[in-house]
């Protein structure tokens, strides 16, 4: 529902389903000019919505959220800013998840560095090497991982537990 007053707009910016919720991202401006990104869910058996976290003012915030054991977390950036990694406990406000400075979250509560900088669109479509495997970090439990990939294996993508790419004939 859209806040009685206060808001220009209050409209969904991303929706997801965690372990135990339905969650989604409000892009909220203020009358005065203040954008914010909410972060909001509802169990997934029912029950009323609950704000979980609100971020900004920026109108360029990015997140990403995951969560885990019924706790929340999410990732923040914007367009000048590497992201950081935020745990958000129930009732409470945002908390930073220690050393979390240059990581967005990808899947769930695996996070990557994330490259802040200009994107030049034209080298887009040229070809290119193979992009680096990356390490993960579980921001829950700090274990770190590196896909394997096997010799002779162009990279296309990765998660957490396996790569993905092609091998020359």
């Amino acid at each position: 529902t859209v806040p009685p007053s206060g808001y220009t707009t209050f409209e969904a910016a991303g929706l997801g389903v965690t372990e135990n919720n339905i969650y989604w991202i409000a892009a909220a401006k203020e009358t005065s000019g203040a954008a914010y990104r909410e972060i909001w869910s509802v169990p997934k058996d029912g029950g009323p919505a609950v704000s979980r976290a609100r971020f900004g003012p920026d109108q360029n915030v990015d997140l990403s959220v995951a969560e885990v054991g019924g706790t929340f977390y999410a990732s923040v950036r914007n367009d000048n800013d590497p992201g950081v990694i935020y745990r958000i406990p129930d009732g409470g406000a945002p908390q930073k998840v220690p050393d979390s400075d240059g990581y967005i979250l990808t899947e769930g509560p695996w996070a990557v560095t994330h490259h802040v900088g200009p994107v030049d669109i034209t080298k887009l479509w040229e070809e290119r090497a193979s992009p680096e495997i990356p390490t993960y970090w579980n921001v829950v439990t700090g274990e770190r991982r590196t896909p394997r990939t096997l010799h002779g294996v162009t990279l296309i993508g990765c998660d957490p537990y396996t790569c993905l790419g092609h091998a020359a004939e």
